[in-house]
């Protein structure tokens, strides 16, 4: 009997103690949003006592820091247009588009991230994906109008377009890696 009320004292204890630190969090956490912040850098503020480093100017940090975010309240919206549950967790939503296809999952965006900035500071080269058996899916072939066809476990490249480096075609190659992307590393 003891045994059992020490047990439920503790776990009493314990849930008070995982809500008062909740709160704080809370309440923390809104000390370091500015609403009206219309990108990453802008929106979320160092907690108080820490400071944002700032970033060397063409540095990966500092375009992160320059995303631009969706307006304070904004609902997160999966590919086909539904809103993400629950609602109402977000901070800031970055303003990208995640296209109309169930494509994008987790480690995806981390990787679609670098190559956004690697897009937006025209470093071609560096847009590249392994596949799992080696095989390299390079973003300036795929800009050169080449494009992937998959064979079983292997792929081989047709030319079938014009070269075009635009967004729209980096997107295009997105949905080919996002396509595959349990076939990647």
């Amino acid at each position: 009997m003891k045994c059992r009320l020490f047990l439920l004292i503790t776990i009493f204890f314990l849930i008070n103690a995982i809500a008062f630190a909740f709160h704080q969090i809370i309440q923390h956490r809104k000390s370091c949003i500015d609403v009206n912040g219309k990108t990453v850098a802008t929106r979320i503020h160092a907690p108080e006592g820490f400071h944002i480093v700032n970033a060397d100017k063409n540095s990966y940090a500092a375009w992160l820091q320059n995303c631009t975010v969706k307006p304070n309240g904004y609902k997160v919206h999966l590919y086909n247009g539904s809103i993400k549950q629950p609602d109402n967790i977000y901070d800031a939503v970055l303003d990208v588009d995640v296209g109309d296809k169930d494509l994008q999952q987790c480690a995806d965006a981390v990787i679609r991230l670098r190559a956004e900035y690697l897009f937006a500071t025209k470093q071609f080269a560096k847009i590249h994906f392994n596949l799992t058996n080696g095989d390299r899916v390079d973003y300036n072939k795929y800009a050169e109008g080449f494009r992937p066809v998959v064979h079983g476990n292997k792929i081989s490249w047709n030319k079938n377009s014009a070269s075009d480096y635009s967004y729209s075609t980096f997107r295009k190659y997105f949905d080919f890696i996002f396509n595959y992307a349990e076939h990647f590393h």
